[in-house]
């Protein structure tokens, strides 16, 4: 892959704006590799781009600039002046990008040799001055997320194979030959430069966090206290090693690091109270404790005596006795001031972290319970915990983990609290309580901190309200050295009594404590809620608040319920334990203030532009509102500008003003074409301009405002003459681009972005969900030939040794090529993906919910199942049949009732988009372009209740049909949707769209027709819907 200059431009500012995020704490940013040439020079590395370097055994550190803000994750010198560093950067606009940094004078300087090509990266190991192997995570562009280089890294070639989640560790005996292990119990041997099987047992959904090779021996560890050995095929076949620990020991463990040295072992991890050692390759080991708390995450030694460790905040242990004895070399901070502990990432507060930590300079650490699940979730999620780390860094925060032992779905989001309970209760054989108990106390125990901020008080989340609970229980017992003593006698850790816990409430009211974000503060030089916008889309997608109010839940003592503050009585010195001494206030600092209450007043101005429709904004033609938008830009700084802009389009997208959002994206790409967020706006541009479905909405005049047509839920009705387009009270207003040179000039709207997006290299323009659009955007602009040869050349670049080109793989991407190419040329073999035939009515039905019309009678189901390998299908089967007229497209669905589950039957009141979560529901999505990137869908649950959003936009309200009809052991709907709803062209024989049918049934599982599939839209995931007459139907 080679470099161009549009990618330099690129990543210039991609991976080193350092002026556009707040001053990073280099002292306390985790570490997390270390490497030592010689008993007295060696590296080790970290978040915020730390490199800290030492010539003198660790007596002495010193900091060398690395001129990135990425995570550094593995360091390799081959000698004392050639070394390698890989590591990642987390995007606000989703996605991450790999960084390889490469010295040839020992540090004294750092060259970045990746510009973008390369996704997020863990692992790295040199083998002479050019031949250099990197993994890291896998993605639909670079599948197996595995690259080698044999020029220096100039240009790297990837390893061919199925997608992978992401490698956290590995080890390599030649450039051809190693063993790789990763997130969700992910361990390959690389044999001859391809994937081999790894003979190993099931690892329980642990991942693997380290690994070394020594000619046929291997070691790996992981979470849960994972230790497996090779001993003789150098990581082909693998066993367990016995550690002399109780289970409840082991519970407590999760292994990061691992060092081999002839027979000797060292083991680190969480807690880093305890480094293992086994003196014979793992026959034995004894248990050696550390001065320090908080997690290790990677361990060197030169020789059987000294040694090395690093971790959470910028800790560095050293060793001369083997382990016997360790003494801290440098480190920021011993524990944490402020422990968040929350069900999942988006409820972080990142705008407290950045108060409390840029500016009175307390640490925060953060615990994320639950994690994606690694049966059913998308490969994304798995760096999930990576991506709230990054987070909290970015705004000031310490560090933040995510447990392994709680795997969610969002499937399950509205199960109440036993639900909840109930399900982690099998997966832990009834130990789960104890178990989730014993990780919060822990936790105390571990980061050690003074206050606790936990899920909002007024959640209606149970898995929320549920960890509330067990966080309150942790507070009580946590003090307590006789609950789960093993901590205290095996892992070397005391009692710990957090003072206070308190929760975020949106009332004011009994909620003492209140934090104003939206001032600019001297040592942030910033507003807490501007640096708390820039992270936030990492975690989630909501927008910071100007005000957070928190309300007590458990003290030591009655005074905390007078305090106004969090820290109030919380005596911690600046430079001590966990608080960092900030820099003094300098004349420069306060007129550079003075300058941004300037901005601020402009960031105000903008602030006012995105807000919801129904104020007087909305009233504004686009021309006025993108107007008073540019004027205010110029007043603002372009990192604040470029910020600003991107949230307005989001906005703007969200309430379905998406012509608002067009002109605000046009606006960020324009001005600020290489700012990160830049990414974001090339990709909701590309595409916006290829979808049919956008196009339609525009013809129909539903951007600005929705018209007033209406949902009918009904029990009967006999459908009316529809005609070629429904008439609403917008219809006076429209500008139809159906003609030819309009559709035209919207297609190429999509294309036009395709160079600027390659500028920030092959890592994002080869992305197979952008590619798509585009190819999409080329087939009705007529560019065919060009649209194969895509879809030719990303298969060769994807192809999988072994795999013949017509058989389905985990790689859906692939699937969708291959199928797209059947569509073009039927000669070719059919395609993998699902296809099914939607046959012409003769009749129409009478819609009832009964499907005892006689269109019924004839028509082949589809049938659908299992999505995610949850649940069987045969005691509630579901089939959805589909027809279509010159007016309407009818569908029949058929679900049969789970034995065990009770839903309610009586529906609430009727109107737009119902709540169907924790309903039995199905959910029809259709892309008319097969662009897998924008589509339709409607849902009905078995009470009859409707919604309906366009590519996620709720104001998408289009007038459709629905009967349903229940009885004991099955429901059954009739839908018929006004094709003028969604497409201005008829529905030739041998039109083809996009399609799925997924079923959700809480509690009990997913089903779906086409895969991957889930109760969020997956639309890569869709199969074929092609439309014939009775004559061809099959």
């Amino acid at each position: 892959m080679q470099r161009t200059i549009l990618a330099w431009l690129g990543s210039l500012l991609l991976l080193g704006r350092l002026d556009a995020a707040p001053t990073p704490f280099f002292n306390d940013a985790p570490l997390r590799a270390v490497q030592f040439v010689d008993r007295n020079e060696g590296w080790a590395v970290g978040d915020d781009g730390t490199i800290w370097h030492t010539i003198d055994s660790g007596t002495t550190w010193e900091r060398q600039p690395s001129g990135t803000r990425a995570s550094l994750r593995a360091v390799h010198f081959l000698t004392p002046y050639t070394g390698w560093i890989v590591g990642r950067m987390e995007l606000p606009s989703g996605g991450n990008v790999g960084v390889v940094l490469h010295t040839t004078d020992g540090g004294l300087t750092w060259d970045q040799v990746t510009n973008g090509e390369l996704p997020a990266l863990n692992v790295v190991k040199s083998f002479d001055e050019k031949t250099v192997v990197v993994a890291g995570d896998g993605n639909e562009a670079f599948p197996t997320g595995i690259f080698r280089s044999v020029n220096g890294g100039r240009t790297w070639q990837p390893v061919a194979g199925n997608r992978s989640p992401s490698w956290l560790a590995g080890d390599f005996v030649d450039s051809e030959n190693g063993t790789l292990g990763g997130a969700w119990s992910r361990l390959a041997p690389i044999r001859n430069g391809r994937f081999a099987e790894a003979d190993v047992d099931l690892l329980s959904g642990r991942s693997v966090r380290s690994m070394k090779i020594v000619g046929q021996r291997a070691v790996a560890v992981g979470q849960g206290g994972l230790v497996m050995l090779s001993r003789d095929s150098a990581g082909v076949r693998w066993g367990f090693a016995t550690v002399p620990m109780n289970p409840e020991t082991l519970a407590c463990l999760d292994f990061n690091g691992v060092a081999m040295l002839d027979s000797h072992l060292w083991v680190v991890g969480r807690p880093g109270s305890v480094i293992l050692h086994s003196p014979d390759f793992g026959k034995s080991w004894d248990v050696l404790k550390t001065p320090r708390t908080v997690p290790l995450h990677a361990v060197h030694f030169i020789s059987h005596e000294e040694g090395w460790a690093v971790g959470e905040f910028g800790t560095i242990l050293a060793t001369a006795d083997g382990g016997k004895t360790w003494k801290v070399q440098r480190e920021g901070a011993q524990r944490s001031g402020l422990l968040a502990i929350h069900a999942q990432p988006d409820a972080l507060n990142l705008e407290t972290v950045a108060l409390l930590g840029h500016e009175q300079g307390y640490i925060s650490a953060a615990m994320i319970v639950t994690s994606p699940d690694a049966t059913s979730s998308p490969m994304e999620l798995a760096t999930r915990g990576e991506r709230a780390a990054y987070a909290m860094r970015a705004t000031g925060g310490g560090t933040a983990e995510m447990l392994w032992q709680f795997p969610w779905h969002s499937e399950r989001d509205r199960l109440e609290a036993g639900q909840i309970a109930a399900h982690w209760q099998k997966m832990h054989d009834g130990r789960s309580n104890d178990l989730l108990l014993r990780q919060m106390v822990l936790a105390f125990r571990m980061w050690r901190p003074e206050v606790v901020l936990v899920d909002p008080i007024d959640s209606t989340d149970p898995l929320a309200n549920l960890m509330r609970e067990a966080v309150k229980e942790a507070f009580k017992q946590s003090a307590d050295e006789s609950i789960f003593p093993e901590q205290i006698r095996q892992l070397g850790l005391t009692g710990w009594a957090p003072k206070k816990v308190y929760a975020a409430t949106k009332q004011g009211l009994n909620a003492p404590v209140s934090m104003e974000f939206s001032r600019v503060t001297p040592h942030l030089a910033d507003t807490p809620k501007h640096v708390a916008n820039k992270a936030l889309p990492l975690i989630g997608d909501r927008a910071a608040v100007a005000v957070q109010h928190y309300r007590l839940v458990a003290a030591r003592g009655n005074d905390a319920l007078n305090h106004r503050d969090l820290m109030e009585a919380i005596d911690l010195a600046p430079g001590g334990t966990s608080r960092r001494e900030l820099p003094p206030i300098d004349a420069r600092r306060t007129q550079e203030i003075e300058q941004l209450e300037t901005n601020l007043r402009h960031w105000q101005v903008l602030e006012s532009l995105g807000t919801a429709s129904g104020n007087q904004n909305q009233l504004a033609s686009p021309d006025q509102v993108i107007g008073s938008l540019a004027t205010t830009l110029k007043k603002l700084p372009d990192d604040h500008a470029a910020y600003g802009t991107a949230l307005l389009a989001r906005q703007y997208a969200a309430q379905g003003r998406w012509t608002l959002a067009r002109e605000a994206y046009f606006l960020l790409v324009d001005r600020y074409p290489a700012h990160p967020l830049a990414l974001e706006g090339y990709r909701w541009l590309a595409r916006f301009h290829a979808s049919g479905e956008a196009r339609r909405r525009h013809e129909l005049g539903q951007f600005q405002k929705v018209t007033e047509t209406v949902i009918r839920p009904i029990n009967s009705v006999a459908l009316p003459n529809v005609g070629p387009r429904p008439q609403t009270d917008t219809e006076s207003r429209l500008t139809l681009i159906s003609d030819a040179a309009g559709a035209r000039n919207w297609l190429e709207g999509s294309l036009e972005v395709e160079p600027r997006l390659a500028g920030f290299g092959p890592n994002f323009v080869r992305d197979p969900s952008i590619q798509m659009t585009l190819q999409s955007a080329r087939r009705q602009l007529g560019k065919v030939d060009a649209a194969k040869q895509w879809y030719v050349s990303y298969l060769n670049a994807t192809r999988i040794p072994g795999a013949e080109g017509g058989e389905a793989t985990q790689h859906v991407w692939r699937d969708n090529a291959i199928s797209e190419l059947w569509v073009l040329d039927r000669s070719k073999p059919k395609p993998v993906k699902p296809l099914f035939y939607c046959k012409e009515a003769l009749t129409r039905p009478h819609l009832d919910g009964q499907l005892n019309d006689a269109v019924w009678a004839d028509l082949q189901p589809m049938v659908l199942g299992d999505a995610l390998g949850q649940s069987a299908t045969q005691s509630h089967a579901t089939t959805v049949k589909w027809a279509h007229d010159a007016e309407f497209l009818y569908i029949g669905i058929t679900c049969k009732r789970p034995a065990v589950a009770q839903f309610p039957e009586k529906p609430s009141k009727r109107g737009y988009d119902a709540d169907l979560s924790g309903q039995d529901r199905v959910s029809l999505m259709l892309d008319l372009d097969r662009d897998y990137a924008t589509y339709y869908r409607l849902e009905v649950d078995h009470r009859g209740l409707v919604a309906d959003d366009c590519w996620g936009d709720r104001s998408w309200n289009p007038k459709w049909f629905v009967a349903v009809h229940n009885e004991p052991t099955l429901w059954t709907a009739e839908l018929a949707i006004p094709i003028a709803e969604l497409t201005g062209d008829p529905l030739t024989t041998g039109r083809i769209w996009a399609c799925n049918a997924v079923r959700t049934i809480p509690n009990i599982g997913v089903q779906a027709w086409s895969r991957p599939a889930d109760t969020t839209p997956r639309p890569e995931g869709m199969g074929l819907l092609e439309f014939v007459t009775p004559r061809r139907s099959r």
